[in-house]
């Protein structure tokens, strides 16, 4: 959004070109056919202005309003009724505004939602704000409006006022006039997707981005199910927070309330709750308008142009090349190699401007030596500065550069609190980690973002100094031009009279920089000088200041001007003690760490100040570092990790200090072998003695287990019992603390391939000196249904904290192994496979597969080898192709025949022709195959003779079902041998044309493994013809010159 004093209108526009050519003569111009205003998310809040979530942009939610103010002007200006003349005087051929869009999120979540007290606002409060923006919008001379849904809408009003519109009348909202502009996102037929005509040659689509939503219905009308559903399935994280909250359909809390992009990669990044999509219903409308655009007068299509929500289309828009950006895998490839594209051009700049640089700075370098060489000794005789600098600014020292001002009382809107309690909005997902206070927020590093900017920018200590100067008469008279401030070491002679070695100079009052001379002499100069660790000389122990005047030495005809400073000192003493070492509490039972790991998941610490080594016994403390050591003690990193201000004012009497650290991962090259936490106070000299936490108190186990084998003795599908045998860690246990192994249920994300817990403990804790004489811990697995979500055991180790009976930290990672089902497909899957071809003739293949078998084979027949497709869809050379497989629970029989599988993980699509097998009672199916369509629960399967899926099945005279059987892809396998057949030989194979890679699965009676490995196909092609050596010239001498 603009600021206040910004004229042009943010993200609006119109179509005025033919305007501006007027303007300049050019009156016979073809007027537009038609003329439109475009302005998009005034997202107008009346709240403060704060920050977006990473503190790099000021967020200012009422200024929306002046915002949207000019955008109605800018729209105003370029609507045209009746003539009008121009600036030229001449009749003008300006046209008017045909209509106006608003491309979605009018208002802000804000409106509905208090992010600071966790609550909801009531209905009313949106309608209040809606009618500030309203009221800007309704002086639009153009009065024909759309309204876009966005994820804003739906948050503020229900889905029948997005339909029918908000009265701000009935709201009683009574400045609001009676014939205004109605806020409503649905055509006058009340569809929230339709299309419109402003001339003959064009149309406009509107669509509705928020179809399938969890918020389609609206504020207050509950969660949509099916969406959710859809949701839960693609993000663990929804997943997790719906099953500790199962009444979210009611309550509607999911904005903001768990981390939603948590181990979402790539296209996965999508399945979040503020996104949505175009339904099956309104895409076949879609594509049902495209069609008659296609047949339209001056088809072929060939380009097109649209926006978030709306699409302009005309009879030469690209008709496929719209519906190729419906096709998500696409749309991304594209956008990657869009950013591919810019990033190559970026570097190339880059370089350019590095090689431009370089010959420009050595040129500066090269004058630079020549003005030495010419001037160096008038430059030396009639100044006093360093010359350090004169040639290369490099090396200038820092003092002489200016750079970003970090000290006290320096402006930052961000980190001074202004904004401190910002939340993310557009971004609300990332509440969860960033917490209440937004930024750095407290639960996302676990401190506050006046701690966060203290910490990243090195929290430093200073002392003010107030300098009083002479009088103007003395300035004047004794020719002073400046002050000077030093650190010094006081020695006494035998008199005992005080004698002062300048250490280091401390600051420079110069005039005209700090001061004029004569002038505003009764003002004090002020500076503000760094103190602490290591910026004291050591031994100082006064401040001194002295006055400097100017002096003329003469020597013939010739005169040398010098400086010298006062021989008499205004001296200061100062404490030359370090601070007492301060008393560090741990709260341990809210603490906890993973050594190994590199990870601090909760350091919550107290700091009390025990110095008294100042006037008075007064504490000289102004702060504390904290850092991390091995365990030897010795201290990892020169920075300090974490750096708190003691309090200016202690209001709790205490003398105390809280800290936190909280979800942050360190680095494994800089915090090897960490164990210790190491908490310094800090006055003007330097560090208190250091005091010591061990972290191995409250750390997890410091390794997991190495390997894991599940033998399952229940011969039910679905149903596992039996004992994993666990190879543990080497470590066993820390301070005498035994190390415990933990069994729960995973789920395998197939997209991302992350494994999530699934439910709670599966079983008791195997403690580490229940090891047998085979090196093995026994975890017993009692008799578990299986989900189909459960895929995977996830074993944890965990350790009890020292001092914390009964309070247990587990490392945040597990050894993950697929469950063993005695009844179902294989778990595990061949390690790798890998294929040379060896022959000469392109599309066929003559070589050796090698596999290196799976980890564990118990469940394991055969290897299997396929074809496969760019999606990694098996096909063989028939053109057959599928993945899916799936268990029978049951065959409806009839006109229409309709297949139940056991659950929905059987890899199908729609379209699919697959294979029946041991079809209990039904046995007419067996060994025959059908095309599949899949039904909307995902685990009804209707069957149909034709690829086209026009014909069903007639299955009236078949046998009943009684029970079991099995589906399958039916697809031609390359090679389908035993185990211990590791090497397969196959001559003359031809490729089918889709084929990209070698797919290999592991089979037993009951199907093919999920998983698989695989290799990319490389069909050399070799060249035909060598070409031909002619001649060979043999008397060929030269002279190489050597260096």
């Amino acid at each position: 959004m603009e600021n206040q004093h910004s004229k042009a209108p943010a993200r609006c526009t119109s179509s005025d070109k033919e305007e501006a050519s007027t303007s300049q003569g050019n009156a016979d111009k073809t007027p537009p056919l038609f003329k439109f205003g475009l302005l998009a998310d005034i997202q107008y809040c009346d709240t403060d202005d704060r920050t977006n979530f990473s503190g790099s942009q000021v967020r200012r939610y009422r200024n929306a309003l002046n915002v949207a103010r000019n955008a109605v002007e800018h729209f105003n200006l370029h609507h045209a009724e009746g003539d009008t003349l121009n600036m030229s005087g001449t009749k003008s051929t300006m046209t008017p505004i045909d209509f106006i869009i608003h491309n979605g999120d009018i208002i802000d979540h804000q409106c509905a939602f208090d992010f600071e007290t966790d609550s909801f606002k009531p209905l009313s409060e949106g309608r209040r704000q809606l009618a500030d923006v309203m009221q800007i919008l309704d002086k639009s001379k153009c009065r024909d409006w759309i309204f876009t849904i966005g994820n804003h809408e739906l948050y503020n009003f229900t889905r029948r006022e997005l339909i029918d519109g908000v009265d701000l009348k009935k709201e009683g909202i009574e400045s609001y006039r009676k014939d205004g502009l109605t806020f409503k996102c649905a055509s006058e037929d009340g569809d929230l997707y339709y299309a419109k005509k402003p001339h003959e040659k064009w149309k406009v689509i509107i669509l509705n981005p928020y179809d399938v939503s969890i918020y389609s219905k609206g504020r207050e009308q509950g969660l949509d199910e099916d969406a959710l559903t859809l949701l839960r399935k693609n993000n663990p994280n929804a997943d997790k927070w719906c099953d500790e909250n199962p009444d979210v359909v009611q309550t509607e809390r999911m904005s903001g309330t768990f981390p939603y992009f948590k181990d979402l990669e790539g296209l996965n990044g999508r399945w979040v709750p503020f996104n949505g999509g175009v339904g099956e219903t309104q895409l076949k409308w879609l594509r049902e308008e495209l069609k008659k655009l296609s047949s339209a007068s001056g088809a072929p299509p060939s380009s097109l142009k649209y926006s978030t929500a709306i699409l302009f289309l005309g009879t030469e828009a690209d008709t496929q090349g719209f519906l190729n950006t419906l096709n998500t895998n696409q749309a991304f490839r594209d956008w990657e190699n869009a950013k591919k594209g810019f990033e190559d051009k970026f570097n190339a700049a880059l370089n350019h401007f590095m090689e431009d640089a370089s010959e420009q700075y050595n040129e500066v370098l090269r004058r630079g030596s020549q003005m030495t060489s010419a001037f160096g000794d008038d430059n030396e005789r009639n100044t006093n500065s360093n010359r350090v600098g004169n040639d290369n600014p490099l090396l200038l020292e820092q003092n002489l550069v200016a750079g970003l001002n970090q000290t006290p009382g320096a402006e930052d809107k961000f980190f001074d609190g202004s904004y401190e309690n910002e939340v993310g909005f557009e971004f609300g997902q990332l509440q969860a980690n960033m917490g209440t206070g937004g930024g750095l927020g407290t639960d996302m590093l676990g401190f506050t973002n006046l701690e966060a900017f203290d910490s990243s920018q090195d929290v430093q200590f200073f002392w003010k100094f107030s300098v009083e100067r002479l009088t103007p008469q003395e300035e004047v008279l004794q020719k002073i031009n400046s002050y000077k401030l030093y650190w010094a070491k006081v020695s006494l002679d035998e008199f005992e009279n005080e004698s002062f070695e300048k250490l280091q100079e401390i600051y420079h009052f110069v005039d005209p920089t700090d001061f004029e001379i004569g002038i505003d002499n009764d003002i004090p100069m002020e500076v503000e000088v760094r103190v602490g660790q290591g910026m004291i000389p050591e031994g100082t122990t006064h401040v001194l200041l002295v006055s400097v005047a100017t002096v003329a030495d003469r020597l013939g005809n010739q005169t040398r001007y010098s400086d010298v400073e006062s021989l008499e000192v205004h001296a200061i003493p100062i404490s030359t003690g370090l601070p007492l070492a301060p008393e560090v509490v741990v709260d341990q039972p809210s603490s906890s760490v993973s050594i190994t790991e590199f990870f601090i998941t909760n350091l919550a610490f107290t700091i009390q100040d025990l110095d008294n080594t100042g006037d008075n016994g007064a504490s000289t403390t102004l702060g504390y570092r904290i850092f991390f050591a091995d365990s030897n003690k010795k201290q990892l990193d020169v920075s300090p990790y974490l750096s708190l201000k003691k309090p200016a004012v202690d209001t709790s009497g205490t003398n105390t200090i809280s800290g936190t650290i909280r979800n942050t991962e360190l680095k494994a090259t800089t915090f090897a072998d960490w164990r210790y936490m190491i908490v310094y106070a800090e006055n003007q000299n330097g560090f208190s003695p250091a005091v010591y936490f061990d972290l191995y108190t409250i750390t997890a186990a410091l390794d997991t287990a190495q390997s894991a084998v599940f033998t399952d003795t229940n011969a039910n599908r679905a149903q596992v019992f039996g004992d994993l045998k666990i190879t543990p860690g080497t470590h066993t246990s820390i301070n005498g603390i035994d190390t415990v192994y933990k069994v729960f249920m995973g789920s395998r994300n197939p997209t991302t391939n992350a494994i999530a817990q699934v439910g709670t403990q599966v079983g008791t804790d195997v403690n580490f000196r229940f090891i047998d004489i085979n090196g093995e811990l026994t975890a017993p697995i009692p008799t578990t249904t299986l989900t189909p979500d459960m895929t995977h055991f996830m074993i944890f180790t965990a350790l009890n904290k020292a001092n914390v009976p009964g309070s247990q930290v587990l490392m945040r990672s597990s050894l993950n192994i697929p469950i063993n089902d005695l009844g179902d497909v294989p778990a595990f899957f061949p390690t790798n496979v890998e294929f040379t071809d060896v022959d000469s003739v392109n599309d066929q293949i003559s070589g050796d597969f090698i596999i290196t078998p799976a980890i564990d084979e118990q469940l394991i027949d055969n290897y299997t080898i396929y074809f496969g497709t760019e999606d990694f869809t098996r096909i063989d050379t028939t053109g057959r192709r599928g993945n899916g497989q799936g268990f029978i629970t049951n065959v409806v029989i009839g006109t229409e025949t309709e297949v139940t599988l056991a659950d929905n993980n059987h890899q199908m699509s729609s379209g699919d022709f697959i294979e029946f097998i041991g079809v209990g009672g039904t046995t007419e199916l067996d060994g025959n195959s059908y095309y599949a369509e899949i039904q909307t629960d995902f685990v009804t399967l209707k069957l149909y003779t034709d690829s086209n899926l026009q014909t069903p099945l007639d299955s009236s005279a078949f046998t009943a079902f009684t029970s079991g059987g099995r589906i399958s892809h039916g697809v031609a396998s390359i090679s389908d041998d035993d185990l211990a057949e590791l090497t397969r030989t196959v001559s003359g194979v031809t490729i089918p044309t889709e084929a990209k890679y070698y797919m290999c699965f592991s089979k037993n009676g009951f199907g093919e493994s999920k998983q698989f490995s695989y290799d990319v196909i490389v069909d050399p092609e070799y060249p035909n013809n060598p070409g031909e050596i002619i001649e060979i010239e043999k008397d060929i001498t030269r002279v190489i010159p050597v260096t």
